[in-house]
C-alpha cells in the first residue's frame, strides 16, 4: 500500500511531536508516540447510522512511518546531532530550538537512509518549520538539510 503525501506528512509530524516530548520529558519513544498521536487525532467522526461519534483511527501507514522515524532517530540521535553541527555554520546544537531540532533530526534521518527523496524530505520539513516554528525556522532548516544532503552525497560518491 503506498502512502499518500498527507499520510507521510503527518506521520512526520507526529515523529517531531513524539521526539520532543522524549527530547523535553525523557519519556520513552513509545510512550511520547502514544501521546502524540492521542492529542493530533480529530475530535471526533461522525457515524452515519445512529448519530453516536468514535475516535477516528489513524492510517496503519501514518503509525507505521511515524513509529519507523523515531524509531530510527533515537537509534543513533548523535549522528544526526553530528550531522545537524557541521552543517549548520556558526550554530552549536544547544543554540537551536528544541522544536527545530527535532525537525532536523527527522530530516537527517530520512536522507541519511534514503526513506524518500530529498527534495521531498526537505519541503516537507520546511513546510513542518512553516507550520510550527515560523519563518525563521523555513530557511534555517532549509539551509542544514541541504548542507547535510550534500555531505551525505559527497561520502556515498567518496565510499562507491
Amino acid at each position: 500500500m503506498k502512502a499518500s503525501k498527507n499520510a507521510r506528512h503527518r506521520a512526520r509530524v507526529l515523529a517531531v511531536q513524539a521526539l520532543y516530548q522524549v527530547d523535553v520529558t525523557g519519556i520513552a519513544p513509545e510512550q511520547a508516540l502514544a501521546t502524540a498521536l492521542h492529542m493530533t487525532a480529530p475530535e471526533s467522526v461522525e457515524k452515519p447510522t445512529d448519530g453516536a461519534t468514535e475516535q477516528a483511527p489513524p492510517s496503519d501507514v501514518d503509525l507505521g512511518y511515524a513509529e519507523s522515524l523515531v524509531r530510527t532517530v533515537c537509534a543513533d540521535r548523535p549522528r544526526y546531532d553530528a550531522l545537524i553541527t557541521a552543517a549548520s555554520a556558526n550554530w552549536r546544537l544547544d543554540r537551536i530550538g528544541r522544536l527545530d531540532a527535532q525537525i532536523l533530526r527527522v530530516g537527517a534521518a530520512e536522507l541519511a537512509h534514503g526513506m524518500a527523496p530529498r527534495p521531498v524530505v526537505i519541503d516537507e520539513a520546511v513546510e513542518i518549520a512553516r507550520e510550527y516554528c515560523g519563518d525563521e525556522a523555513r530557511a534555517f532548516v532549509n539551509g542544514v538539510l541541504d548542507g547535510i544532503a550534500r555531505t551525505l552525497a559527497a561520502s556515498r560518491e567518496a565510499t562507491s
